[in-house]
């Protein structure tokens, strides 16, 4: 499980650019378990000696 906590100095800021980095971050998260989970799957694949 991954999580991410992201802080501004001022909440002012983080509420006006929440609409910003909120799905950007989402979009970003959904990218890294795309490049983890096909990682894994090569990783598996290599040591079952490339059987599957």
């Amino acid at each position: 499980m991954l999580s991410w906590s992201q802080a501004f100095d001022d909440p002012e800021v983080a509420a006006a650019i929440w609409h910003i980095f909120a799905p950007a971050n989402e979009r970003n998260l959904d990218w890294l378990a795309e490049v983890v989970g096909a990682a894994r799957r090569v990783a598996v694949k290599v040591s079952r000696g490339g059987r599957g």
